[in-house]
């Protein structure tokens, strides 16, 4: 629990708007053991599911002070932190949240730890076009450099990727990796539980 002196300079998941760049802070994350997706996904349990991420206090408390100075500022329309289910989970928590999609750039994932690796100190970061340079600057004099993951707008998240055609003797194409509209995400996020108290399988 703490003192919010001023309600003005806060940042919540809720303020990501169309136009704003997607960012992570705390480089690719990669650890899965003891993450839901190892959970969920692979059907581990206990020791199977692997040990949890290692937690380093200094660095922790470093990136959390650098996330407020730049709230503190004014710079972010949203930040969220990388937790449960990783940075896509993350992505999409802000994108419902906001009530805006976000198109992810290709190769924002290249593996499934990056996607949804619960490791320490990772953040996501909404930061409108305007700012970049001045949250840039002060990432960078706290020895940090920012991820360009994508681009807050439409109505689904979207995920692009490259692919090479006739045996990659021609340039790459961009084409749709997946998309989820943000109501199918809604229902499944909101419904669960009313699905459950009903009975539902």
């Amino acid at each position: 629990i703490g003192l919010i002196e001023d309600l003005s300079k806060i940042a919540t998941l809720k303020g990501a708007k169309a136009g704003d760049g997607l960012h992570r802070l705390g480089g690719k994350a990669g650890h899965l053991g003891a993450s839901l997706y190892a959970r969920v996904a692979l059907g581990l349990d206990g020791a199977a599911a692997g040990a949890a991420p290692e937690v380093n206090l200094e660095s922790e408390m470093k990136r959390a002070k650098l996330v407020r100075e730049l709230v503190q500022a004014g710079l972010l329309s949203a930040a969220h932190d990388v937790s449960e289910g990783g940075a896509l989970c993350a992505a999409a928590e802000l994108a419902l949240s906001s009530g805006v999609g976000v198109m992810l750039k290709p190769h924002a994932f290249d593996t499934l730890g990056e996607a949804f690796g619960e490791d320490q100190g990772h953040y996501l970061l909404a930061i409108p076009d305007e700012n970049f340079d001045a949250v840039r600057k002060l990432a960078s004099r706290a020895g940090y450099t920012l991820g360009f993951m994508g681009t807050f707008g439409g109505d689904e998240i979207r995920a692009s990727e490259m692919v090479h055609r006739d045996g990659g003797s021609n340039p790459p194409e961009e084409r749709t990796a997946f998309a989820v509209p943000l109501a199918t995400l809604r229902a499944a996020h909101e419904g669960w539980l009313p699905g459950y108290m009903r009975g539902d399988a």
